[in-house]
């Protein structure tokens, strides 16, 4: 999967280096016979886009051996996602980034082709967002599923991080957004595992 298109303007960040406290190990749980993080990548990094893994340190071998992309350690410490997010688009070429977290097994590419479609919309219509990030009916955002200007992650996520803000709503904050309202067809897309009941309802 590393033969991407030299004309993608995206590149994929795959968040693989969280703590994951509340379910240890979680990335390596089988979905499907798969690990889940194995799952994601094959489902998001279909060779069109450039795909680049976040981690803390090298990945186990049954990753390591499914997962034909780079990974870039997070070097900003225990800041979180935005650590990783920052760290990795300093080292990117392609205007735009996607934040995916590893933990939501049935994401799949045509959802980045979804948000790019809204970013090209509101481009056409004015000036360009710098965020399109997904929003839930009840008003929660789903920032570790959302597409983001390159420039401005390095612009909002530093100042964040300088202001002693770690979260990635912090970042957000600092950005033009568009919000992409989730529909149903996108529940499930953005169903992610956090806990032991979460994997035993998925796994059913």
């Amino acid at each position: 999967m590393s033969g991407a298109s030299a004309a993608a303007r995206t590149t994929i960040v795959l968040l693989a280096g969280g703590s994951a406290t509340r379910l240890p190990g979680k990335l390596s749980l089988p979905i499907h016979g798969e690990p889940m993080l194995v799952r994601i990548y094959k489902r998001l990094c279909d060779g069109r886009r450039p795909c680049v893994i976040s981690a803390r340190r090298p990945l186990d071998d049954a990753h390591a051996k499914a997962i034909d992309s780079p990974v870039v350690f997070d070097d900003h410490g225990e800041v979180g996602p935005l650590g990783a997010i920052l760290t990795v688009a300093a080292s990117l070429t392609t205007p735009l980034l996607f934040a995916a977290a590893g933990d939501l097994p049935e994401l799949e590419a045509a959802f980045i082709d979804d948000l790019e479609a809204a970013y090209d919309r509101e481009a056409r219509s004015g000036m360009a967002p710098e965020a399109v990030v997904p929003l839930w009916p009840n008003g929660d955002l789903e920032p570790l599923a959302a597409l983001y200007e390159t420039k401005a992650v390095i612009r909002a996520g530093s100042e964040a991080l300088k202001s002693g803000r770690r979260r990635v709503s912090a970042m957000i904050e600092g950005m033009r957004v568009r919000h992409f309202d989730v529909r149903p067809q996108d529940e499930r897309r953005l169903a992610n595992v956090n806990t032991r009941p979460d994997y035993d309802l998925y796994s059913q």
